[in-house]
């Protein structure tokens, strides 16, 4: 029987394996660059209620200190049944408070356990380094629900030094109210990279692939 791969066409292949090895090298060093932007402990208590029955939106601004945007994070109960919220990204408008008509990420729809539960959305946006931004929990008009639900507060502020606010009338009008002293507990992730590792992942295995390719097929014309 004639052998599929002649006996000098081996390290050929062992230089494929050996690119896949670099490229793979290159993606480990683009996932290492994910860097936390925030990260406030929950304190064990909590504001509410956000949803049907109250607030429409809550929210906590943030300075971003990189270029993208990969993870946000916040704790949340339900309170009342249903107490489906959303979490969200908006930048800040030229009042300093969120600009709802300009939502640079929304996730999906969250119902929440009855226990504080951190809950995350992964993300790849773009974001202007050193621009305020703020996480949105979102309770307004939200498809199921009639309830509302608690967000979990910290004792550590974001960078902005701000407190939390809230609206209850879609963003007509932002407060702190009696939480001009609080926080939310929030979770963001960012990173420097413009595209996302997976996508890396599959440039580098076509990469291997072609380059090794090539090699074959000149050797067999040879």
């Amino acid at each position: 029987m004639k052998k599929i791969i002649k006996s000098n066409q081996i390290p050929l292949f062992l230089r494929g394996l050996a690119l896949t090895a670099f490229f793979s090298c290159i993606v480990f060093i683009t996932n290492a660059q994910i860097v936390v932007d925030e990260n406030s402990a929950w304190n064990k208590d909590s504001i509410y209620p956000v949803g049907a029955l109250k607030s429409d939106f809550y929210a906590q601004s943030f300075f971003a200190n990189e270029p993208y945007l990969t993870k946000i994070g916040a704790v949340i109960r339900e309170h009342n049944p249903e107490g489906q919220v959303l979490l969200s990204i908006v930048p800040a408008n030229s009042s300093g408070y969120p600009d709802l008509t300009k939502v640079l990420y929304q996730g999906s729809l969250i119902n929440p356990n009855t226990t504080y539960t951190w809950y995350y959305e992964n993300m790849h946006i773009r974001v202007n380094v050193g621009q305020k931004y703020f996480l949105l929990i979102d309770g307004y008009d939200n498809a199921g629900a009639t309830g509302n639900s608690r967000i979990g507060l910290s004792s550590k502020s974001t960078d902005t030094n701000e407190p939390v606010i809230y609206t209850n009338n879609n963003g007509s009008f932002w407060d702190s109210g009696s939480y001009s002293s609080k926080y939310l507990a929030i979770y963001v992730e960012g990173t420097t990279t413009p595209v996302p590792v997976s996508i890396w992942s599959i440039i580098a295995a076509f990469a291997a692939l072609i380059v090794t390719s090539f090699f074959v097929v000149r050797r067999k014309l040879a």
